[in-house]
Formats: C-alpha cells, sequence, structure tokens
C-alpha cells in the first residue's frame, strides 16, 4: 500500500502499461517484517458472509469481508484485531500489505513527493509471491483566473451605503489588506489565502492607461498553487486608472491558457486542471481598437489630456454626461466583442463567473453582464435568472459570493496514475487520514473512471480542507501502471 499525502498540485508522470500480477496462483502477501499472511485464513474457521458471491451482478461483500480470488467473500483477519505480523486488521479484513522496503509501519519508501510524502513504487514479486500495487494519487486542483478590472471607475465607492472604493474592498477579499502581507499577521480569511493548497490561482489585472503606450495595459500571474504571497505583492502594486478593455482581457487570458498548455483545441483536460474564469468590473467595456481621446473634464494634473479634434470626437462610454470642451459624446459599449470571447472560452470548456462591482445606477450595464453571465454557463443569453452573475454591494455579499464559486470549483476527485482493470472496482482499498472509506456509500468513495477515484460526502469535505493524507492499493493485476 502506497501512503501518499496529497500535494494538491498536478504531477506530470510519464508512466509504461504495464501489468502487475503474480507469478503463481497463490495470492500471499509479505510485510516489512517479512511474516506472509496466507489469504482467507480467518474465513478458514467459517463466518457469515464467508464463500459468497461478488464482483459483477453479485454485488459487493458484507462488512468486514473482500471479494477474493474467484469471486469469493473472505477475509484475511478479523477487524479490530492483530495480524500475524502486529499490524491491526483494516476493516475489509485484509491485512496491511506494504510494499517491498517497505518499514514496519506500512509507509512505502519510493520516490519523494512534492510536500515530502512518500509515494511507493511497486513491482511483482519473486515467484510464489504476490506484492500490492502501489498507486501514486493526485488531487485535481481547478484553476481559477481572476480576471480584475483596474479601470479608473474602481476607485469610486463601492456603494451609497459604503464609503470604501471598489477596489480597495475587492482587494481585500482577494488578497487581504496590505498589512497582511507576511505570515505570522492576524488570521487571513482572503480567497487567495484561503483555497492556497486547494486551488491553482492565475492573476490578470486589465486597464487602458492614456499615459502609457499600448493597450491593453496588463498584469499577469500565471496559474500556480500555494502562491499567496506573490499574488499579494504583486496585487498591492496597483491602483486602479484608465479604461475598461475587457474584451482583449478576456483574449489574452484564453490565449495564455492556451499558451502554457492548460487548454487545447479541444478545450481544457477537466481530470487535470478544470478551468474557469473569475471576471471582476463595475464599468462598460470600450475597445482598443477605437484609439479615440477619453471624456475627462477633470485630468488630474500635471497630467495633459488627449484634446479631441473638430473631426475626432472623444470616446465617452455609459454614465458619462459630458467632455472637454469642444467634444462630441460617443457612446462606446463594446459588448459584442466581450461576449464572443466568453462565448469562445465556454466553447473551449471554461465557465465565467461574473462579479458586478457597481451599484444598481445603469440597467444596460448590468443587463450586458447578466448576459456575459449567461453565456459563461452555456446557457441562453437573455436567461432571466443567470447562476454565474453575482452584484455585492457590501463586503459580506462579495466575500460570500467569491468563496461560494470558489469553493464548489473544489474538486474531490483523485487522478490515479494507473488505470483500473479489474471487473469489480470494490477490491480496492481507499482509506483517507487513516479512515476506511466504503466503496459506492454516499460518505465513501467510488471509481468515476479507469483513472478516477472521488470520494463523496464527508470524506469529500475532508479532502477539501487540504494536506489530506490518502491510501489507495489494488490487488495484483488489477492495475495498469
Amino acid at each position: 500500500m502506497a501512503r501518499v499525502t496529497i500535494p494538491w498540485m498536478p504531477i506530470a508522470v510519464a508512466s509504461m502499461a504495464v501489468v502487475l500480477g503474480c507469478t503463481s496462483s497463490s495470492d500471499s502477501r509479505r510485510s516489512g517484517s517479512g511474516v506472509i499472511t496466507p489469504p482467507g485464513q480467518a474465513c478458514l474457521m467459517g463466518g457469515a458472509g464467508c464463500g459468497q458471491m461478488c464482483g459483477g451482478s453479485s454485488g459487493a461483500c458484507p462488512a468486514g469481508l473482500y471479494c477474493g480470488p474467484n469471486n469469493a467473500c473472505t477475509k484475511d483477519c478479523d477487524q479490530g484485531k492483530l495480524c500475524l505480523d502486529g499490524q491491526m486488521c483494516l476493516t475489509n479484513g485484509r491485512c496491511p500489505r506494504p510494499l517491498p522496503g517497505a518499514n514496519p509501519q506500512g509507509t512505502a519508501t519510493g520516490a519523494m513527493g512534492f510536500d515530502g510524502g512518500r509515494v511507493g513504487t511497486g513491482s511483482p514479486g519473486a515467484p510464489g509471491q504476490c506484492h500490492a500495487v502501489a498507486v501514486n494519487a493526485t488531487h485535481v486542483a481547478p484553476i481559477v483566473v481572476a480576471i480584475v478590472d483596474q479601470s479608473g471607475s474602481m476607485g469610486d465607492p463601492l456603494s451609497e451605503n459604503i464609503n470604501r472604493t471598489r477596489w480597495d474592498i475587492l482587494r481585500n477579499e482577494l488578497v487581504g489588506p496590505v498589512m497582511l502581507a507576511h505570515p505570522n499577521m492576524p488570521v487571513n480569511r482572503s480567497l487567495f489565502n484561503e483555497f492556497a493548497s486547494t486551488v491553482q490561482f492565475a492573476l490578470q489585472m486589465y486597464t487602458d492607461d492614456r499615459y502609457t503606450d499600448g493597450c491593453p495595459d496588463l498584469v499577469w500571474m500565471p496559474p500556480q498553487i500555494n502562491q499567496y504571497l506573490p499574488l499579494h505583492d504583486e496585487y498591492v502594486k496597483h491602483s486602479p486608472s484608465g479604461s475598461t478593455p475587457t474584451a482583449e482581457a478576456l483574449r489574452d487570458s484564453i490565449e495564455k491558457m492556451m499558451m502554457l498548455g492548460y487548454i487545447g483545441a479541444f478545450g481544457p483536460d477537466v481530470m487535470q486542471h478544470p478551468v474557469l474564469f473569475l471576471l471582476a468590473t463595475d464599468g462598460a467595456p470600450h475597445s482598443c481598437l477605437l484609439n479615440l481621446p477619453r471624456c475627462d473634464p477633470n485630468p488630474m494634473p500635471p497630467l495633459v489630456p488627449v484634446l479631441p479634434t473638430p473631426t475626432e470626437p472623444c470616446r465617452c462610454g455609459w454614465g458619462a454626461t459630458q467632455g472637454p470642451p469642444g467634444c462630441t459624446m460617443v457612446e462606446e459599449p463594446n459588448t459584442t466583442e466581450v461576449e464572443t470571447e466568453v462565448e469562445r472560452a465556454f466553447s473551449l470548456g471554461i465557465t465565467t463567473f461574473v462579479i458586478e462591482l457597481a451599484g444598481p445606477d445603469d440597467p444596460r450595464r448590468t443587463a450586458h453582464l447578466k448576459r456575459v453571465a449567461n453565456i459563461g454557463a452555456g446557457l441562453p443569453a437573455g436567461n432571466p435568472r443567470p447562476k454565474n452573475y453575482f452584484n455585492p454591494l457590501h463586503d459580506a455579499a462579495l466575500r460570500k459570493a467569491l468563496h461560494g464559486i470558489v469553493g464548489n470549483a473544489v474538486t474531490c476527485q483523485i487522478k490515479l496514475d494507473g488505470t483500473v482493470v479489474s471487473q469489480n472496482p470494490c477490491e480496492g482499498t481507499v482509506i483517507l487520514n487513516g479512515q476506511m472509506l466504503t466503496c459506492n456509500d454516499p460518505n465513501g468513495w467510488v471509481l468515476t473512471g479507469p483513472s478516477t477515484v472521488t470520494v463523496n460526502g464527508t470524506a469529500c469535505d475532508t479532502l477539501k480542507k487540504g494536506g489530506a493524507v490518502v491510501d489507495v492499493s489494488f490487488p495484483c493485476g488489477a492495475v495498469l501502471l
């Protein structure tokens, strides 16, 4: 059995398909001390369920037994009692089966995991012997790309009843206040810190600053597990200014996901890294293609605004009432491009969630962002109740929305470095933090794919907390590596 401390990050493994099986028909087990425990010895004295048919249409064995050779229920030991080598009998009637080279406690001595946990290697035994197959297990950690509007209006209050800016409130909920930049500070419940060990966060800030060349102006940090401090330290360097090239930011995020290999022509490998976009914005989008002067009647000195010419109107988005003298007002909400990019993302397997950080002052903006949320979830654009749209008007509502979105994205899937070929997957053993889970149980585990174990219910809750220790084993010949 291989003890694996889930490292909460994807592991690239090159593997060769080979059937690990026995060189003899006997199924004996060798411990680290060299004592062989014959299979089924506890059933020699009889017992309820011993010899009952199992596997396939016959179903699983009663509690305390496992499906043994010839599809007959059996047990090596009685639950709660010691095996011949001194180890405690497992709840399915098996004696623990450490790999060759394991210590007496059964922790395999294989390659080091990313977190220092030991990962067993596994091999067939000598003639007449059969060792357990070690299965390397990896938690399926989703990728969440936070696409953050950095435009000047993010410096406005979140709502009429809150004086703090939209930028500050969003920053506090994503990375925490500036004072919480380093460890040993008060408890930090920010999103990037709370889910640091279970989610691969990426950051995309976007704006179009008139005083810098090019459009859009982007800040990008690629997805990675456990990178809270770098995300925080980068985030707090920036402040709101400029306008809102949302379509360009979405397009760039999609292309970066492709360039990094997280999605391809047929979308992401959802068994390795589900991808979702978290778009937080407060304004109507504009396009970098229309490189017109902005309406800004009150530029910050000593900066000098770009003034319009009689033939070149300034560009004003929704909500603007006037521009500099001689400026012709032009509405320029670039909604079509935004919706097109979100539809493209969904076609590639990326779900988009929308956080509108503004009050109910502009029905057209809200209607557009609801359409974006619908399209990002694969729903009709005009659906009246978009499930992926949120309009939080205070801190607690924003925190609830963010943690709900990301919490639901954290999976309870465990990727196996091997393919289970057994006709009866329930003869495998999954132990979470020392507690054996029941196969096909609401609070246990189920084989949801040839190389995927999913834990459910209370076991899923435990796995989502991070740092879980999982033991996975299958009988000889049951797994292709």
